[in-house]
């Protein structure tokens, strides 16, 4: 039996997720192995069932528990149909069977938590109250705190968010070669990372100030 594949469908490097329900179901366990398999390319759903049952590590799914598991992935953009395969019989008289072909939308994808990088005014607020009751364990606090911590956290984050958008827009491919194939929550940690060394570049921007509002 010959085939062909008919793909309407680009790939872009990476895909930005601040939606929740997109958020909620990239962290769950139950979806990560159709999310693995796509990142060898687009499949049909047979194949990815074969793919369930040839590693160990994957509980085998039925078909229909697949198809289930790509509509809802799909609802939210993750993958989408990139085409059809066209099957063609060997017999005249049969005709050719199409099969759906599925894809992710991005070769990975970075969860920009926006609810928290642009915090709301209420979970600001409530976070630096903590922040401070954690820093006068060890650290000299006054009513003026909270206020000048709510500044420098909200500097923070609009650099975070300054050196995300350098990174994935000036460098997308290059981003997706190097961290394209690490676990979901692994690649999370890593980019937190690299943004955390480039606050510590910045140090002294806020060193200062914070040195100010806390006092040995």
């Amino acid at each position: 039996m010959s085939s062909r594949d008919i793909i309407d469908f680009n790939q872009v490097s990476v895909k930005f997720v601040d939606d929740e329900e997109a958020t909620k179901l990239l962290s769950n366990p139950i979806y990560r192995p159709i999310l693995l398999i796509l990142r060898e390319g687009i499949k049909t759903a047979e194949e990815i069932a074969e793919e369930f049952k040839a590693k160990d590590e994957y509980e085998a799914k039925d078909i229909k528990t697949i198809y289930r598991h790509l509509k809802a992935l799909s609802d939210v953009d993750i993958v989408i149909q990139a085409g059809v395969r066209i099957l063609d019989r060997t017999e005249e008289d049969k005709p050719p069977v199409t099969q759906k072909l599925f894809a992710r939308t991005a070769k990975f994808f970075y969860l920009t938590n926006k609810t928290e990088k642009v915090m709301e005014p209420k979970k600001l607020q409530k976070r630096v109250e903590i922040l401070t009751k954690l820093f006068a364990l060890t650290h000299k606090v006054d009513k003026s705190t909270i206020d000048n911590l709510k500044k420098i956290i909200e500097k923070l984050r609009s650099f975070e968010l300054e050196e995300s958008e350098i990174l994935f827009k000036q460098f997308p491919d290059e981003l997706a070669e190097i961290v394209g194939n690490l676990p979901l929550e692994e690649l999370q940690h890593t980019l937190e990372d690299y943004l955390i060394l480039k606050i510590l570049l910045q140090k002294s921007n806020y060193e200062k100030d914070l040195k100010e509002i806390l006092k040995d």
